[in-house]
């Protein structure tokens, strides 16, 4: 019995000290590495690549790296990190390496920095209530506009989601839905979607300054300037406006002052025609990006409405550049591509070709800190 009770006594430390060896070690070690998978090129091989796959967005823990606290309760309770996901993203901006979106569903405007580690919103920084966001912009000094489409109204924030002003705009607006902002953030261009018995399908030009609306450009019809069922604006480089004209599956470039320029597009089933075109954006080189919900992926047009590619595929799998519900589009400053798809609950990134891995605003997160370091 006594020989039994100094085994006890030896063997009982031995082995709290081998499981606390195995614990400091199971806590120290880097997480184990992701299966990588082949690389996503657009358009396929044996043509020269313009841009690659880089990474889907789907909650919190796609941007905010596991501390070695997250490392410790995977280790004691097999549970992984816990993420905060999208609930029905609709529309994206961006901002040097910083992304907002809008969320209807959270009624609130996702903020991700993936650099710093960051997921937040604005409502938890400002307090804010919204109803409906979906068009959002952002300025180059970095400042956030946020339209409203239930209140009709413009919210606008900084960069970092503190609430600046409201702009109320129910006497302008009937349904909006997209919206653009010019870069020095003097002129926002907001789109009146319209209804079946409305005439107010149009674009309203707003001074930022005086919150006065300067005046509308369009209204429901087939011709130069008129528009049905519009969904969203861009803003070109050539101070141009090219606006998704939905309900005649075509891109209207106005000036900013309403007279008609051109336009591209038609109803149709192969690449360059338009199924069900909703989201817009335009790069430093004058190309136009359309989203098409239709088809599951977005198309870029060169300034004179010539395709010139397209990326993505229609599948409900919500793998690496497949769409469901695409609805916003950025093209950011290093001139990557950021889509939302409603339906999947998810943002894809896609980096230029010319741009090398790991570069530009939207680069890889700073280590995270232990919430126990001094």
């Amino acid at each position: 019995m006594e020989s039994f009770t100094l085994i006890n006594k030896r063997l009982i430390p031995y082995c709290l000290t081998s499981l606390m060896a195995v614990f400091l070690s199971a806590c120290s070690s880097p997480p184990q590495r992701q299966i990588e998978l082949p690389e996503l090129a657009y358009p396929a091989a044996p043509d020269e690549p313009r841009f690659y796959f880089e990474q889907s967005i789907r909650g919190s823990a796609d941007v905010v790296q596991a501390s070695e606290d997250d490392k410790m309760m995977y280790f004691l309770t097999g549970r992984g990190q816990m993420s905060e996901g999208l609930s029905k993203p609709f529309d994206i901006a961006t901002h040097q390496g910083r992304i907002f979106i809008t969320d209807t569903a959270k009624r609130d405007v996702l903020i991700i920095d993936k650099k710093m580690g960051l997921f937040d919103s604005v409502v938890k920084v400002s307090n804010v209530k919204m109803s409906k966001p979906m068009g959002v912009a952002t300025d180059t000094a970095g400042t956030l506009y946020v339209l409203d489409h239930t209140l009709k109204s413009l919210f606008r924030f900084s960069r970092d989601g503190d609430h600046l002003d409201t702009i109320r705009l129910e006497d302008h607006l009937q349904r909006p839905t997209g919206i653009e902002v010019n870069p020095e953030g003097t002129l926002a261009f907001i789109v009146n979607t319209g209804g079946v018995s409305s005439t107010q399908h149009n674009v309203v030009v707003l001074d930022l300054a005086t919150q006065e609306i300067i005046r509308t450009i369009g209204t429901r019809g087939t011709g130069d300037a008129e528009f049905n069922l519009p969904k969203d604006v861009s803003l070109g480089k050539d101070g141009l406006l090219y606006i998704v004209d939905s309900g005649n599956f075509r891109v209207s470039i106005v000036t900013q002052t309403g007279e008609q320029v051109r336009s591209f597009g038609k109803i149709g089933s192969q690449h360059g025609s338009f199924s069900r075109p909703k989201g817009i954006a335009t790069d430093a080189d004058g190309n136009i990006y359309i989203v098409d919900a239709g088809f599951g992926n977005f198309q870029i047009f060169n300034p004179e409405g010539q395709l010139l590619m397209f990326v993505g595929t229609r599948s409900s799998r919500g793998s690496r550049g497949e769409f469901m519900l695409p609805s916003g589009i950025d093209v950011d400053e290093d001139g990557r591509v950021y889509m939302v798809d409603q339906y999947l609950r998810k943002i894809d990134v896609f980096r230029p070709a010319s741009l090398p891995e790991g570069q530009g605003y939207f680069s890889a997160p700073e280590p995270a800190a232990d919430s126990n370091a001094q």
